[in-house]
């Protein structure tokens, strides 16, 4: 447990992409993930368990569903003007609201 909590605080926050550069090839999804995976896998007890089933015994979650969770908590607080973020460019909602 020790370990993970030190990878949580020390590790994933370098691996938790800003919405403004957060990967969008599968290949550079993958090598982010990797960094995680291979940490799990290093765990004692873990070498067995699959990726999922070792990320629900640490109480961890892939970190692409940490990127896609943030990116929905952005476009939200962007469309409700939640934030006051000075725009240089306009942001066009036409798709969503029809």
């Amino acid at each position: 447990m020790l370990l993970t909590n030190a990878f949580t605080v020390y590790v994933r926050p370098m691996l938790d992409c800003s919405p403004v550069w957060s990967p969008c090839h599968i290949g550079n999804i993958n090598k982010l993930e990797s960094v995680q995976w291979m940490f799990t896998k290093r765990l004692t007890g873990m070498r067995s368990l699959s990726y999922k089933s070792r990320l629900k015994a640490l109480g961890l979650e892939p970190l692409e569903l940490r990127r896609i969770r943030m990116d929905l908590i952005i476009f939200y607080n962007v469309v409700h003007r939640t934030w006051s973020i000075q725009y240089t460019v306009r942001f066009i909602f036409t798709a969503l609201l029809g």
